[in-house]
């Protein structure tokens, strides 16, 4: 039975990005809050892969400054035929762009304190970076 379940692993990138003591998030379209980023393409360092996320999704100006690794987590979504894995990687990064322009891929984006964002509905692998970060 093992052997008809079809396994996919995705690894992708996130910007924590702290600006005035506030984190930016971007909010899902099913109402779920998160770092910016997105999917590692073939090929693509993770580096890459923030410059193109962020300016794909928010209209970012190429003024990122990428920084370390902050957090990893990894988790598995089980299906009847299909198993998906998503690892995360968590970097700090900095920018001097305050306001975006949001693709169709969120419906919102946001500066958060601390405090304050860990009361949103955000997605398990943003908490768990916050609950680090504090």
């Amino acid at each position: 039975m093992s052997e008809n379940i079809k396994k996919i692993q995705h690894v992708t990138a996130k910007t924590v990005i702290l600006s005035e003591g506030k984190y930016l998030l971007v909010q899902e379209p099913d109402g779920r809050w998160e770092f910016p980023g997105g999917k590692i393409e073939f090929g693509d360092t993770a580096e890459e892969t923030l410059r193109r996320e962020l300016q794909e999704e928010l209209g970012l100006k190429d003024d990122l400054k990428i920084g370390k690794i902050l957090n990893s987590w990894t988790w598995v979504f089980k299906f009847d035929r299909v198993h998906l894995q998503f690892f995360m990687l968590a970097y700090a990064c900095v920018t001097t762009q305050k306001e975006f322009n949001l693709s169709k891929e969120h419906t919102e984006y946001g500066w958060f304190g601390s405090e304050e964002a860990l009361k949103l509905n955000l997605t398990e692998g943003t908490r768990k970076t916050l609950e680090t970060l504090d």
